[in-house]
């Protein structure tokens, strides 16, 4: 400690002698200043499905399923996790009259155990209360790259089971699940499908990013808005 004080001493001595030199110094400066560059990534995605608009659903067995496959691409620059959400009217999931047809084997995708229930309102009908939707969620497991698409459908098809008939597609018209034409010759249903995706920097898992990113529950999902955006 001692000494430490004799050389903080000397120190001060030493910069008094310098300064009572006066005015006769020229000065020596220098200074030196750098730009921080970072680059911002992006996570973009697209939602892809083999599907063709008013393809028409009959009674049946999953032989006679209507193709209906769910991808998801990855068109941003930074690696991400992504996930799909599927929402099927309530009353037709409970009733198990629309059945869902996912890859026979080794999905990559992790189904949550349940769904969720929201009520969405279509534009045609803004001032109604809606129609309470099933939502299922599948979670791609891999991380995927940028322009990456994944290796394969969250499901691959959808049929309607052979108990439906002519008096059920009327019960669910009459309740606005099912939608007539002009014609009243056929009737339409909306199957919802929405994607996301995550950053995987910061996230060990598609979980964890999810978890922190994009909870969601029958409050708060992407078809109705996140509470916490």
């Amino acid at each position: 400690m001692k000494k430490k004080t004799i050389l903080s001493s000397a120190l001060a001595l030493s910069v008094a002698a310098i300064l009572a030199v006066g005015g006769s110094l020229a000065y020596f400066t220098d200074n030196d200043a750098k730009d921080n560059v970072f680059t911002m990534g992006n996570v973009d995605i697209r939602l892809d499905e083999e599907f063709e608009q008013n393809s028409k659903l009959y009674p049946g067995e999953e032989k006679d399923a209507v193709t209906k496959k769910v991808d998801v691409t990855n068109t941003g620059s930074e690696e991400a996790y992504v996930r799909v959400h599927i929402a099927v009217p309530s009353e037709l999931d409970n009733n198990e009259y629309i059945h869902l047809v996912k890859p026979k084997d080794g999905s990559k995708w992790d189904w949550a155990e349940s769904t969720y229930t929201t009520t969405i309102k279509t534009e045609e009908d803004e001032q109604g209360d809606g129609i309470e939707y099933n939502v299922y969620v599948a979670t791609y497991q891999d991380p995927l790259a940028a322009e990456a698409k994944t290796a394969e459908p969250a499901i691959t098809s959808v049929y309607m089971d052979k108990k439906v008939t002519n008096e059920i597609l009327a019960a669910l018209e009459e309740d606005g699940i099912l939608t007539a034409s002009e014609s009243d010759s056929l009737r339409s249903l909306n199957i919802k499908v929405m994607a996301e995706g995550v950053q995987t920097a910061g996230f060990g898992s598609a979980a964890a990013a999810f978890t922190a990113a994009l909870p969601y529950d029958g409050n708060s999902n992407p078809f109705i808005g996140y509470s916490n955006q």
